[in-house]
């Protein structure tokens, strides 16, 4: 590949995140970002002119998949699970305040450092087929994540016909005629279940309920076993649900934006956690807990990582301009020891 200087390198990265703009999918969007992300990366690293392989731009790893799971990229399953996903492929994860996520990585059909690796190695692609001058280059190789859960399969009860019943007679008979297969929330409930089943949309843990149904059962259970589990058997469940959820209300988290810095974002790579019930705010750069604000005592907590990098340096700065600490503190950064893991602490 040829030999690139520093503003070659920035306008590459511009007219990919324009690209990135327009995209259309959270997917396609994730990837621009990421190609971004990692030209801003072989700009730190190395000095100019950058001969642009993806050797360099592996910086060590043998592969994406080897630089996604050694930390070179986010390292937090729920930092990961909300950069690529679309809101109802966040359901399907589930967020947790720890910066994780609810479901089973291991079991969901692609671990999130995975998928990870996919757009990493797809970003790669992007960046080669700008440098090499193609336009057709096309986000759509395959879904973010095929839906693990194949659906309900119950047996439908169907009244026919006349016949009898336990030897009575009767002017009907039940026959389960056929099997049938649906999402949780198109189930057809009736009576009391109508109400749990209801419960369990608004809490938008459908594929934990159909999971779990599925484990009650050994064979095909009959749509009146079903029913006779979400009205009888789930309320427990259901609260204890509702109480998971309710703990986790208490925090939000949104990516920090580049209002003070010469670039014009972060690339999903600086986010902030905020605790709903003490305004306390926590800096992750690349998915890693860097610094802390807390508004009420106006105390800034600049932790020992927060020096890991030049990239991570500009993300603290950036986070201490947007909370009005003063720019003569912002040496707190480089005062960390990394041996004894000491924080640097600033009251303003």
């Amino acid at each position: 590949m040829a030999k690139l200087t520093k503003e070659q390198i920035e306008n590459l990265q511009k007219k990919i995140a324009e690209k990135g703009e327009k995209a259309r999918s959270k997917w396609a969007k994730a990837v621009h970002e990421d190609a971004c992300w990692l030209l801003e990366n072989v700009m730190e690293g190395d000095d100019e002119p950058y001969e642009l392989s993806e050797k360099l731009v592996l910086n060590g790893a043998s592969d994406w998949k080897q630089f996604s799971w050694d930390g070179s990229a986010l390292i937090y399953n729920g930092q990961i699970a909300e950069h690529y996903s679309t809101p109802s492929e966040l359901k399907f994860w589930g967020l947790t305040k720890d910066g994780g996520v609810k479901r089973d990585t291991n079991t969901a059909g692609e671990h999130l450092m995975d998928i990870q690796a996919r757009a990493l190695r797809q970003a790669w692609w992007l960046i080669r087929d700008e440098l090499n001058g193609k336009t057709e280059f096309s986000m759509a190789l395959g879904e973010y994540r095929e839906k693990t859960s194949k659906g309900l399969k119950y047996r439908k009860t169907k009244m026919q016909g006349k016949g009898s019943m336990k030897g009575k007679k009767s002017n009907f008979s039940i026959d389960y005629i056929c099997e049938e297969t649906c999402d949780l929330a198109d189930f057809p409930a009736w009576s009391g279940a109508k109400d749990r089943l209801n419960e369990i949309i608004e809490l938008g843990i459908e594929d934990e309920a159909e999971d779990y149904i599925k484990s009650m059962f050994e064979e095909t259970p009959t749509d009146t076993q079903i029913n006779d589990l979400l009205w009888f058997d789930m309320d427990d469940w259901i609260e204890e649900h509702r109480e998971k959820e309710d703990d986790e209300e208490d925090f939000s988290l949104y990516e920090l934006s580049a209002q003070h810095d010469s670039r014009k974002t972060f690339y999903g790579k600086a986010q902030v956690n905020v605790d709903d019930k003490t305004g306390v705010q926590t800096l992750y750069s690349y998915g890693t807990k860097v610094a802390e604000f807390n508004p009420k005592t106006k105390k800034f907590t600049a932790f020992p990582e927060a020096k890991h990098s030049a990239t991570t340096k500009r993300h603290v700065r950036e986070f201490m301009k947007q909370n009005g600490v003063p720019a003569s503190e912002f040496s707190i950064i480089d005062d960390t020891k990394d041996t004894t893991g000491k924080c640097g602490i600033l009251m303003f």
